[in-house]
């Protein structure tokens, strides 16, 4: 009877015994399960700032000076400077090697520029990469992903999640390399990508990375541009039915604008006598432009609807 009795002892602590490690091991499969089924962006409290970078999630080739947390990221004047596409592939520059410190010549400056997008491409390491033009000139900008841990330790990170936010509710998030979205305003630091055969790139090897704003354009001011194309919109103040007559110009596109820089309207006019209609518009002061078939402003103007 003992003997039995230590028999049976000894089978209960073997099944207690073998449930304990079965539940350890479920327990641990189900947290490796948990962990597969997350998003593979992780916070910066889930990786160690001394580990590489993962290719998936930043990059590596001078990282720090595109998302600005280099040692020299305070060089950087941050007032942007008004320019264009075709001015900053113009400007002269070293070919950049993947090790060489921010080139304060260049690398220092952030510049606004407004362009036409022809591209976009998602790239590896998670940034999304647009391809921007102005007519004269092509180059690169980027927006970097705001969930790497490289990038959320950026003193610009709220400006870095604002562009992705415009750019997916503007343009979407997907590959697209057969873009026409004209008139975009672009703000980003000046930064020189070593080449690698990237798309778009320019031949001073520049892009605007990161990317700080977007946003479309719209004139502060219409007292200082000079019409190329004469453009009358008449009668100036109407109840929302305006007459444009335009002359020289086979095809264009009229944009009108409130006062706080949304776009209320675009239609196409050809040359002769065209009907714009913003009667279903909230009275007020609009700001118009009037572009060319390849996105140049040839005319801009105010519009008042009583």
């Amino acid at each position: 009877m003992r003997r039995f009795t230590s028999l049976n002892k000894t089978k209960k602590v073997v099944v207690i015994g073998t449930l304990a490690l079965s539940a350890l091991v479920f327990m641990a499969y189900t947290k490796q399960q948990a962990l597969h089924s997350q998003s593979v962006l992780v916070g910066p409290e889930d990786t160690d700032d001394d580990e590489p970078l993962s290719t998936s999630c930043g990059g590596v080739e001078r990282w720090s000076v595109k998302v600005l947390t280099d040692a020299a990221a305070g060089n950087v004047v941050l007032t942007p400077k008004n320019s264009s596409v075709s001015h900053i592939v113009g400007l002269t520059t070293p070919t950049p090697t993947t090790s060489m410190p921010r080139y304060d010549q260049v690398e220092d400056s952030v510049y606004t520029v407004v362009c036409n997008i022809t591209e976009m491409r998602v790239e590896a390491d998670s940034d999304w990469h647009l391809v921007i033009t102005d007519g004269k000139g092509t180059m690169i900008a980027e927006s970097a992903c705001p969930s790497c841990n490289s990038v959320i330790a950026s003193p610009h990170i709220s400006e870095f999640i604002a562009v992705r936010n415009w750019i997916a509710a503007n343009i979407g998030n997907v590959q697209n390399t057969s873009l026409n979205i004209k008139n975009v305003q672009i703000t980003g630091q000046a930064f020189l990508d070593p080449p690698h055969g990237q798309s778009g790139a320019s031949p001073n090897n520049v892009e605007l990375h990161a990317i700080l704003k977007m946003q479309w354009y719209v004139p502060l001011s219409v007292d200082n541009v000079t019409a190329t194309v004469s453009a009358n919109v008449y009668p100036n103040p109407s109840m929302g039915l305006f007459n444009v007559d335009l002359s020289s110009q086979n095809k264009a596109t009229i944009a009108i604008y409130n006062m706080i820089g949304e776009q209320v309207y675009t239609g196409e006019l050809n040359s002769g006598n065209n009907k714009v209609d913003i009667q279903g518009k909230a009275k007020g002061m609009y700001i118009y432009q009037i572009l060319s078939e390849t996105g140049d402003l040839i005319s801009t103007g105010k519009m008042l609807k009583q």
